[in-house]
């Protein structure tokens, strides 16, 4: 059996006049319609690509996820900079915390004799401010803060920290770290 192709203008192109295993190609002289077709069975053609014909495509499906990664990285570059801050301001709050505790001490302990109902108040509220910051270092010395990077495969990679993932109704990666 020969083997057998087509050529021709593409409005001249007729699937039906094909018969299995032919190559069709249009040859005009408009680049754009430069198309490629592969018979399968009579009158049931399909049209081939090359790596020229999808590399557009391919970057139309990729940018939007290219977006997203850049913006992942950029949240997670806010994170570790709000985890900073975070820090910093546990050692203010550790610093208040001294301070308030300092503060209640030298009410509580003062002279009993002389105490008035505006000391002792005094002392209940810097022993309560004491107490809250307290809190807040202890929550802030305990958080487990993730670290990101990317690998030499565009792979976004999480180590420590509470991260939560999840898909969207239109299937986008959601996460928020908690701390």
């Amino acid at each position: 059996m020969a083997i057998q192709m087509r050529r021709g203008l593409y409005a001249d192109f007729d699937p039906s006049k094909m018969t299995p295993g032919e190559w069709g190609v249009s040859i005009d002289s408009d680049t754009s319609k430069h198309v490629i077709w592969m018979c399968f069975s009579p009158g049931f053609t399909k049209r081939m690509g090359t790596y020229e014909d999808f590399s557009a495509d391919i970057q139309t499906i990729l940018e939007p996820y290219i977006l997203e990664m850049e913006s992942s990285v950029t949240s997670c570059a806010t994170s570790e900079t709000n985890a900073s801050t975070s820090e910093s301001n546990a050692l203010v709050s550790e610093t208040n915390s001294n301070a308030y505790a300092t503060s209640s001490r030298s009410y509580a302990v003062g002279d009993t004799a002389s105490r008035t109902g505006e000391s002792t108040d005094n002392s209940k509220y810097y022993s309560e401010q004491a107490e809250n910051y307290h809190s807040l270092i202890t929550d802030a010395i305990s958080a487990n803060i993730p670290t990101f990077i990317i690998d030499e495969n565009m792979h976004l990679i999480s180590t420590g920290g509470t991260i939560t993932f999840s898909l969207n109704a239109e299937n986008h990666l959601l996460w928020e770290v908690t701390v």
